[in-house]
This record gives C-alpha cells, structure tokens and sequence, in this order.
C-alpha cells in the first residue's frame, strides 16, 4: 500500500490506496463495507469483488479539484445560446456532484438553468443510487459554508439543514445534515446504470458529460475501451469531464491519444466526434507520482 494525499477535498487527507489493477467486476459479487465514522465524507462506501478492492465511493459538495467558477464560464461561453443541453453525470456516487451541478448551473444561467434539466445522475453503485434518490446529505462545516457562501438564496431557499447532535459515530466531517424541501429535487434523475449500457444518453448533441475520478479503478484495458467507446458515441458540440484522481494515473494522456482536446478549463475536454484511431490505444493504467 501507499501512503497518499487524494487531491480534491475538503474532507480527507491522508488514504491509502491499494495499488493494483482491478478486474472487470460484476454487480452481483459487490461486498459493502460502510465506514461508521469516515474522515472524508457523509457517504463512504468501500466496495469489495472476491475480496479485492473493486472501488469506493468518495463524494462531497463542490469537490475542489475541478475550478467551478471556470467551468461555468465555459459552460456559458459555449452553451448559453442553447435550447437544450443534455446534462450527464455518470459515477454520480450519493449525489453530492450533481446537486453541485444544479446549483452552480442555477447560480450562472439563472432561469436558464431549466435548459439544461434534467441532470442524468447514473452510477454503477445501487446502493448509492438509492442513499442518493433520499435527497439528505451529510455535510461537513467546509461544505456548509461554501454553499452558504456561494449559492446564498438559491441554497436557504432550497434546503433544511439540521445540526446532528454529536455522539457515537459522528465527526466533524458530518455534522449537518442537508434535506432539499422543494420541488427542486426533480431537477436530477437518479439511476443505476453502466455508462457501457448508455450510449443513447450520450450521443445527444450538446451533451456535459461528467465522467469523474473512477477511472483508475477500471483495468488499462477498459479504460481504453471507454475512451474510444465515448470518442465513437458523443456529437462534436459535447464536453467531458474527468478529474484529479484520473489525472494521476494519466487518463488525460489516454484521452489525448484517442482524440480529445484539452480545453482551458483543467480536467475539461471537448470531444473529437469520431476517435483519432480506429481502435482503443494501447494504454497501461498505473500510477505515475504521489500527491502531496
């Protein structure tokens, strides 16, 4: 194991990662382990296949490694004019990442945020899908604070936070609990699904397509097969965007090689409309430095 700093929370700081290739897994063989007292987030699942890491879950409200502010700029820049973006956020994990969606989408377009409703939130995980289809959220005081801070209104009006009396099990990494009481809600769709399965979600024109940080989890492989499978399915006019965690392992560079195109906005890609090769790239998942 390796002794690591995970970029891109506010809620975790040192985690160790098992450095290994993951198998193809299977839903059907998935064992849960679900942390009392995680140091890192209200949802912390770690998820097992035959005993071997298969994945966790790891979310929160604003995750910091992507830029938010220049995100939706260029999010405005190129589909402000629209009629309708297909919004679409796959490892959606509970749900934190989405709601960050909906209300940085509500803060910069204004009522043209409805434009770009329904966010498709799909994730492989059901047990996660289902923690995020009951709309609480823990939060930790960072979390509070920041969507205090940045969505002011749009967040008192929208949501019920509730202090969790401390005792047994609680931290202060989730120490509020956050209850959307509108009808705002229906803004996301969650569903489980694999992203294998959903190519007629994303080959839409106009299509934002979150695909972050799970990539290092999947074999070099299926990695490969996934870039191509999304260079071969989405429109010219679509976006993706992976994450620090992918970063580390270079899925940027496997991105690049299969024909996407780096944007000024880290970890945001336009896509190619059709692959730079006519089959997956040879690509070697592994881990090229630490972060500290």
């Amino acid at each position: 194991m390796i002794l690591s700093v995970l970029p891109g929370s506010k809620k975790f700081f040192y985690a160790f990662y098992i450095s290994m290739n993951i198998a193809p897994i299977t839903l059907n063989s998935f064992t849960y382990k679900k942390q009392p007292a995680p140091k890192f987030t209200a949802y912390n699942a770690i998820v097992y296949n035959d005993g071997k890491l298969a994945y966790r879950n790891e979310t929160e409200l604003l995750r910091q490694d992507l830029c938010w502010d220049d995100f939706m700029d260029f999010v405005d820049k190129k589909y402000g004019d629209a009629k309708e973006v297909n919004v679409v956020n796959h490892a959606c994990s509970a749900g934190y990442e989405p709601w960050s969606l909906l209300m940085m989408l509500m803060k910069t377009q204004g009522e043209n945020y409805k434009n770009f409703m329904p966010i498709q939130a799909r994730d492989l995980d059901k047990n996660a899908i289902e923690f995020a289809q009951k709309g609480a959220l823990e939060i930790c005081g960072n979390e509070y604070t920041d969507a205090q801070t940045k969505f002011k209104k749009i967040f008192k009006k929208n949501f019920k936070i509730k202090k969790i009396p401390k005792g047994e099990g609680i931290k202060i990494s989730n120490e509020y609990l956050m209850t959307c009481n509108t009808d705002l809600k229906k803004n996301i769709e969650f569903k489980q699904s694999d992203i294998f399965d959903d190519k007629d979600l994303i080959n839409k024109e106009n299509t934002i397509l979150f695909c972050r940080n799970f990539w290092p989890y999947l074999e070099g492989k299926k990695a490969s097969e996934l870039a191509f499978f999304l260079a071969q399915n989405m429109k010219p006019s679509s976006t993706i965007v992976i994450g620090a965690y992918d970063t580390g392992y270079n899925v940027n560079k496997l991105l690049e090689k299969t024909g996407f195109k780096k944007t000024n906005v880290k970890y945001v890609y336009e896509t190619p409309g059709m692959p730079a090769t006519d089959q997956p790239v040879d690509f070697n998942m592994h881990r090229f430095e630490l972060y500290v």
